[in-house]
């Protein structure tokens, strides 16, 4: 069967501060269809954004990871979600995760434990055009920078943070989003969803 799909026109409907609403025609079996999607306006390159995934070895070995509660207006409620920001004019993008990591938890990330070599993630590529790269960068709870973390917030953000023990990770989830009424990010119930498996079936 021939599953070839054409791209006949695309144009920008409206657009606002931060977002773009743009309209797609495609032809597939000789018929043509509409699709509407958003776009992001502030776009440097390549990338929309970079993900930090966070694990924190503290002082006394154990691991944790490093979430944060971010109040989100469309849903008007607080999400779980790991940090993660828009990347600056001709920002490097591990330079661009370390520091939105430091603004969104004032943890210090080592740069040395960063895999560079990640893909490119469309975070949801049924509605739009938006990507990402996720780092997964260790902290070292030891070192005099991480003892008393200190977040460095914009105006427009309200952000918690949340250490989450991997030992009981799905259930520490669940009570966190049931204690705080969080909704929650599908890459944080992915990876948390991960290790629980792994922990049931692979070890």
């Amino acid at each position: 069967m021939d599953h070839s799909v054409e791209e006949k026109s695309r144009r920008i409907v409206a657009e606002g501060r931060f977002l773009k609403i743009g309209e797609v025609v495609y032809a597939k079996d000789g018929k043509e269809f509409t699709w509407e999607y958003i776009e992001r306006t502030t776009k440097k390159g390549a990338l929309d954004s970079v993900v930090a995934i966070p694990f924190l070895k503290t002082a006394e070995g154990d691991l944790k990871l490093v979430m944060i509660g971010n109040y989100r207006p469309p849903v008007a409620r607080f999400s779980l979600e790991f940090p993660a920001g828009l990347l600056e004019e001709d920002e490097d993008p591990v330079d661009c995760v370390l520091r939105e990591l430091k603004e969104e938890t004032g943890y210090v990330g080592d740069r040395d434990s960063i895999v560079t070599d990640v893909p490119i993630v469309h975070s949801s590529p049924w509605k739009s055009t938006e990507c990402n790269k996720a780092y997964r960068v260790m902290i070292d709870g030891s070192l005099p920078e991480n003892i008393n973390p200190q977040q460095n917030l914009e105006a427009n953000e309200t952000i918690r943070v949340h250490l989450l023990d991997l030992k009981n990770a799905e259930t520490e989830m669940k009570k966190l989003i049931d204690e705080n009424n969080y909704v929650i990010n599908g890459r944080i119930y992915g990876i948390i969803e991960g290790i629980s498996f792994a922990k049931k079936y692979m070890m």
